[in-house]
């Protein structure tokens, strides 16, 4: 890619010949390019669920969700703990005996959703998504979602304005220095693969893990890079950092 325009014309092209998830449509509140995004991006299920998530991180959270939920573990016990925190944390807010509690503590920091997947995924035991069979059924369901665009075809639908905004909305979604695999996806899970891994590699600390991780995307395997991600952030998260997390 070029430029950053030539960036979000490709993701804006990649997701305007996506098929749709769903049709749902939110009357109240939700502009035409939200509605979009989220029928492109994000999964009812989802959407549904309602986790309270801070403005600013929002929409890289729901993304963030969708790919755990749907392509690493195939339900939504994640979502499940989000929603259970965050009523916690409310009933907090309103408590006058809870010091230092911020007013808007039940809205979750993206970095808290990141790390609560952490924690998820460390209940399944040291080196789960390093081994099979595991690998192979979450390989299953990512291959499943692989719907690839074909950017040479003569049917291909061309990049309009309104979807270089959806591009833009996408690519804001990712981490500036994981931004340049962008220019090689050719599918909205591989997108979301890309997204996923790049919100846990800055929170890494092991030179190692960050080693294996960069590993897998300099052979431009998205599914491997976010495995590989994850798997290292199971075993540095603690309960601790999430305490900390959800202090701000």
């Amino acid at each position: 890619m070029k430029n950053k325009q030539d960036l979000r014309s490709r993701i804006g092209t990649l997701v305007k010949n996506s098929p749709d998830l769903h049709n749902l449509e939110y009357q109240v509140g939700i502009n035409l390019h939200t509605t979009t995004f989220f029928q492109k991006m994000v999964s009812k299920e989802v959407l549904e669920k309602g986790v309270r998530i801070k403005p600013v991180d929002y929409f890289k959270s729901l993304v963030f969700l969708d790919y755990f939920t749907t392509v690493i573990e195939d339900n939504y016990k994640l979502c499940d703990n989000l929603l259970t925190l965050s009523k916690t944390l409310r009933k907090q807010e309103t408590d006058k005996d809870v010091k230092d509690m911020g007013k808007d503590s039940s809205y979750l920091r993206f970095n808290l959703v990141v790390a609560d997947a952490g924690l998820c995924a460390k209940e399944k035991g040291i080196d789960y998504y390093s081994k099979e069979p595991h690998i192979k059924n979450v390989r299953k369901r990512y291959e499943n979602l692989k719907y690839t665009v074909d950017f040479k075809s003569s049917s291909l639908r061309k990049v309009d304005p309104y979807y270089e905004a959806i591009g833009q909305m996408v690519c804001d979604l990712v981490d500036e220095k994981a931004q340049i695999q962008l220019k090689n996806v050719t599918s909205r899970i591989e997108v979301g693969a890309v997204m996923f891994t790049g919100s846990i590699f800055g929170m890494l600390k092991d030179a190692n893990y960050k080693s294996k991780v960069n590993e897998a995307l300099r052979r431009k395997d998205y599914f491997e890079a976010s495995l590989s991600a994850l798997d290292s952030l199971s075993k540095e998260i603690s309960l601790s950092q999430i305490e900390a997390y959800i202090k701000g």
